[in-house]
Parts: C-alpha cells; sequence; structure tokens
C-alpha cells in the first residue's frame, strides 16, 4: 500500500516536524546568547517559508535567513539587552528607594519604556526577516505597527504567555515546540496584520526573503 503524503493530516504532521527541527536550531544557535537576535529572525523568515509550503529543507533555510539577518537582528538584539539592563537597573535603584512622589513617577516611567521595548520587540524581528529596510527604520516601523495594530500585539502577547505557561508546567513539550512554535503563531498573526495594513506588505511565496 502506497502512503498518501497529500492528504492534511500529513501535511500538518509535515509542519510539525519542521517546527520541531526550527526549534532545535535555534536552541542551537542562540547558546552563545547575543545571536539569539538573529535566531529569531531566522524563526520568523523560515516558519513563514513552512506556513507557504516554500521551503525544501528547513534547516537550510534557517541557516541562510540566519546568516543573511545576522547584522541587523545582532545589533537591535544588543541594543535591546543594554536598554534592559539599564531599564532593570534603573526599576530596582527606585523601588529601593521608597514611595515618595518622584521615586513613584520615576519608576512608572521606567516600566513605560520597559512596555515601548516590548512593543517594538513584537515587530521588530519579523520586519527584519521579510523586508529590506534600515536598522532606524524597522524600530521606527516596529512601534507604528505595534499602536497601529493593538489588538493583533495583544493576541500577540496572549500567545507567548501560553508558551511561557507551557515552559512552567510542561517544559517536555516546551523543549521541543515552544520557541518556534510560538514564533510560527505570532508570525502568522502579524503577516496577517500586515496584509490588512497594506497589502504590498504581503510578499507572495516566491518574493520571500
Amino acid at each position: 500500500m502506497k502512503l498518501n503524503m497529500d492528504t492534511p493530516i500529513m501535511r500538518a504532521l509535515a509542519k510539525i516536524t519542521d517546527v520541531m527541527l526550527l526549534q532545535f536550531a535555534f536552541i542551537l544557535t542562540s547558546l552563545p546568547v547575543f545571536t539569539i537576535g538573529a535566531g529569531l529572525s531566522a524563526l520568523f523568515a523560515t516558519t513563514r517559508k513552512v506556513k507557504h509550503d516554500s521551503v525544501t529543507s528547513t534547516l537550510r533555510s534557517y541557516f541562510v535567513e540566519f546568516k543573511a539577518n545576522f547584522k541587523q537582528s545582532t545589533i537591535v538584539w544588543i541594543l535591546f539587552l543594554m536598554v534592559g539592563f539599564i531599564l532593570f537597573v534603573d526599576i530596582s535603584y527606585y523601588r529601593a528607594q521608597g514611595k515618595s512622589g518622584l521615586n513613584t513617577l520615576m519608576l512608572v516611567g521606567a516600566w513605560v519604556l520597559v512596555i515601548v521595548v516590548y512593543l517594538i520587540a513584537v515587530y521588530v524581528f519579523p520586519l527584519i526577516a521579510w523586508f529590506e529596510n534600515g536598522v532606524r527604520a524597522h524600530l521606527k516601523n516596529a512601534l507604528i505597527m505595534s499602536a497601529s495594530h493593538f489588538l493583533t500585539t495583544v493576541l500577540v502577547t496572549v500567545v507567548y504567555g501560553v508558551f511561557a505557561l507551557m515552559a512552567l508546567v510542561i517544559m517536555p513539550l516546551f523543549f521541543f515546540v515552544g520557541f518556534s512554535g510560538s514564533i510560527y503563531l505570532s508570525g502568522r498573526l502579524i503577516s496577517h496584520a500586515l496584509s490588512k495594513h497594506d497589502s504590498n506588505l504581503e510578499p507572495e511565496p516566491n518574493d520571500i526573503k
């Protein structure tokens, strides 16, 4: 009996397998820590191709995208790490200083900046993965997209929250699909939002980087 590979179940299993392969590729390439940004962009780029069935070798595509987006993604990731460290120090300091009016104001301001950084982070890596632009333009566009597609931002946050909960409750499952699975789902949400914003922002599969 010949097994029919072109069925909904088999296609779904193939995508799950691709997501698992991407999970391990991401973990491997993220070990140096400073390469996490490049890994995130590579995940967004490759899971998008998996969605469109436009990739012949998932791992090869991942490493090609990792190399192609390495410079911009690493610059942005290191920038996030630096800003995140500064905000962490600020928040820790102002919390330790007590509840005076000025300290409370500075603490609120620091948390607002944390939210802004998160909003940018939600969109900047898929934008780097999918479109040609400079780092400054990517950061600016990411902030604009987070505001203009607020519902998508909320849904993506829910996706990340669910997978973060998975890491705490079902760690073995998270180990196999946690990072790549969350990027696959959030990437679909972001891609859909971008296509509504401007049809030119949704390339056909053959035009994907």
